[in-house]
């Protein structure tokens, strides 16, 4: 009776003691699929006779593959500046982003990208910190975005337009981690 009570107190001690080494929130880790239909604003200026620049943002909501995820149904914004070759078709551009969950917390993550009109403009989107619940977070993801922002620059012919534009973002391997 008395070696199954040490047993028992061994026992619970060491399960006491490997649970006191591990964090009490342990860090979220996630691989998933992000999609956002977008709408943009912005105004294009040609810069010669070939080639113009939007400067202007973007915004729409971040839908995961899966129903949920700490980022699911998140408001995503992002001014960004591309510059735009009329001729043919050749596009690049960066820009910045802040992500807003449902709880109010915030991701900021910045992209780049290159590309042709149509075909899209590939590139990175990285998280770069957060706020609230989602502070400290890091993460990275190929990066798709799709527009015909070339074709209404190619169609205006004055010196700046203010323009409205669409499209859709891929995020389809976002690795993010939150301590």
């Amino acid at each position: 009776m008395r070696m199954q009570s040490r047993l028992r107190i061994s026992l619970l001690s060491a399960l006491m003691m490997a649970l006191a080494g591990q964090p009490a929130d342990a860090a979220e880790e996630e691989v998933v699929q992000g999609i956002t239909a977008w709408e943009g604003v912005g105004q294009i200026v040609p810069t010669s006779e070939q080639d113009a620049l939007f400067v202007g943002s973007f915004r729409g909501i971040l839908f995961l593959a899966r129903k949920e995820g700490t980022l699911d149904a998140a408001i995503m914004t992002c001014p960004g500046v591309a510059e735009l070759n009329l001729q043919d078709g050749s596009q690049k551009g960066e820009g910045r982003c802040v992500i807003v969950t449902s709880s109010g917390d915030r991701v900021f993550a910045k992209w780049d990208c290159v590309g042709v009109q149509l075909t899209g403009c590939s590139g990175t989107f990285t998280l770069t910190g957060g706020t609230g619940k989602l502070k400290g977070i890091t993460g990275e993801s190929p990066f798709l975005i799709r527009s015909a922002i070339n074709r209404l620059a190619a169609s205006k012919g004055t010196a700046s337009v203010e323009e409205a534009a669409a499209g859709i973002a891929f995020l389809n391997e976002l690795k993010y981690k939150i301590p």
